[in-house]
This record gives C-alpha cells, sequence and structure tokens, in this order.
C-alpha cells in the first residue's frame, strides 16, 4: 500500500491517503477520523466507514 502525507499550510490539518496496487484509495485519515474504502468487482468504489482515529 503506498501512503502520503499531506499538510496543508491554510488550516494545519494533517491528511494522511493510503492506496492499493491498483491506485484505488483504501483509507483516508483527516482531522482526527479515518475512512476506510472498498470496491467492488467492477473496481466502482463501494462502502465508506468513517470512525474517530484510534
Amino acid at each position: 500500500m503506498k501512503s502520503r502525507n499531506c499538510k496543508n499550510c491554510f488550516d494545519s490539518i494533517l491528511r494522511i491517503m493510503q492506496w492499493d496496487e491498483e491506485n484505488r484509495l483504501q483509507s483516508l485519515g483527516d482531522d482526527g477520523y479515518v475512512s476506510r474504502y472498498t470496491y467492488n468487482h467492477a473496481g466502482e468504489r463501494g462502502r465508506s466507514i468513517k470512525r474517530p482515529k484510534t
């Protein structure tokens, strides 16, 4: 899984994004919350789960 950290200089929020080997977003950490994404057999993004980061 690839990761990238992005820091927005305007509001000081750290965003962490992770992609799989097919370059699909797997998770997004943003301002204390984590969203995880799944994909169906056609590669379309399906369900996302957002919960507080632990």
